[in-house]
């Protein structure tokens, strides 16, 4: 699925967990490049310094074996972290960026302060968390859930997941969230669910009951909490965005911002749009279908 991926790394936890779920990721015939950034900016005494091939590699070497030992290696001098990492994937066209989540590195560190405003207008590429401490025990991808509604954006979402999970012959869910509408019944009163749970489930089914051939489960409740829970029973979460730009769609997306802080699985976040993507899934489920 993915041939073309950008690893953001710094010697530290979050970039060998990032490592390790690139691994799992790209596809046989994929290139993967760890980029360790040098950043200029405000946060620049907090990182690694290196300058020179000798120096990235030493640093890198757990990352290095962890990624399958023969991915490329890239220094690049930024503002921050994340305008570094999308200059690397933009100048490689990469599909995929993948960025660790332990502590204040990784997607923490990509999405302080001035790696918010570097990463908001820049490569529209997917977007992976790897979780803390996954590079001590990297997990079998044996089931992919992801979150769909019917809009496009999760069309998107769906045929990242499903390609990913032929390629891997995972088992597919796909569940749908029906939010729950409230009124607020006076001022200091407590919201009061206006829905019949049961009726409007009813009504996803028969709207939603199908996602290209691929059964959908229908839950009650909020999309947040909803897609906290379903991760606990899934190996890696996929959901799309309603943003262009990976600044956006983490950033701005309260959903995706939400998950990438609490699940402890990885998440995929995709690009809003992907008509790629798209077609090649389609075509997978004419072809096993047929």
């Amino acid at each position: 699925m993915y041939r073309n991926v950008i690893v953001g790394v710094d010697g530290r936890q979050g970039g060998r967990d990032a490592a390790a779920l690139s691994a799992v990721l790209t596809g046989p015939a994929g290139v993967l490049c760890l980029v360790h950034v040098n950043t200029t900016g405000d946060d620049a005494a907090v990182d690694q310094q290196v300058s020179d091939a000798d120096d990235l590699a030493m640093l890198l070497a757990d990352e290095l074996e962890l990624s399958g030992g023969d991915a490329q290696l890239e220094r690049v001098t930024a503002l921050s972290v994340g305008a570094g990492l999308e200059q690397v994937a933009e100048q490689r066209g990469a599909d995929l960026i993948v960025v660790g989540a332990a502590r204040r590195h990784g997607l923490t560190r990509l999405l302080a302060r001035d790696d918010v405003k570097s990463v908001m207008n820049q490569t529209p590429c997917a977007v992976a968390v790897a979780p803390a401490s996954f590079a001590q025990s990297p997990r079998i991808l044996a089931r992919i859930g992801v979150a769909y509604d019917g809009s496009a954006e999760s069309e998107v979402a769906l045929a990242h997941a499903g390609l990913l999970a032929a390629a891997r012959r995972s088992e597919l869910i796909v569940q749908h969230a029906v939010e729950p509408r409230f009124y607020s019944s006076g001022w200091g009163m407590a919201a009061v669910p206006v829905d019949d749970p049961a009726a409007e489930l009813a009504l996803a089914r028969e709207r939603l009951g199908r996602a290209d051939g691929v059964e959908v489960q229908h839950v009650y409740g909020s999309v947040g909490e909803s897609l906290l829970e379903f991760s606990g029973t899934v190996d890696l979460l996929v959901c799309g965005s309603r943003h262009n730009g990976t600044g956006r769609r983490i950033v701005l997306g309260s959903t995706s911002a939400k998950l990438a802080r609490h699940v402890r699985i990885p998440l995929l976040v995709t690009p809003a749009i992907d008509s790629a993507a798209v077609e090649r899934w389609r075509e997978h489920q004419r072809t096993v279908s047929s």
